[in-house]
């Protein structure tokens, strides 16, 4: 299980990732523009969204080689949506090792 430590104003808390949740963003995009800090991608239903390059996780093997559509995975708070609505089916409820996992798994082998 992994736990994180959030600082606050001189105080630090410890939570386990199992107990904090919440809404993700989780999809099929086509990339529109690798933009430096955000870059621009295409739904299927036409919506264009940016998000943070930090943040979000491309669900592919390598990176560096995308094919024309793939998955991502972000915190829904990080998603700016430039035009269209996001499907509410690419809204997930998960808990933050969900991301974590998924994370590690991904970038960090």
């Amino acid at each position: 299980m992994n736990e994180f430590k959030l600082y606050v104003k001189g105080t630090q808390k410890s939570f386990k990732t199992d107990s904090v949740f919440g809404e993700y963003f989780l999809g099929e995009v086509s990339l529109l523009k690798n933009g430096l800090l955000r870059p621009l991608y295409l739904l299927p239903n036409g919506a264009v969204i940016s998000v943070p390059n930090n943040r979000h996780i491309r669900l592919v093997p390598n990176a560096f080689n995308l094919p024309s559509s793939f998955e991502i995975l972000t915190p829904l708070f990080t998603v700016k949506v430039k035009s269209g609505e996001i499907p509410s089916s690419n809204i997930v409820y998960k808990n933050c090792s969900y991301y974590i996992d998924k994370w590690n798994y991904y970038y960090r082998r």
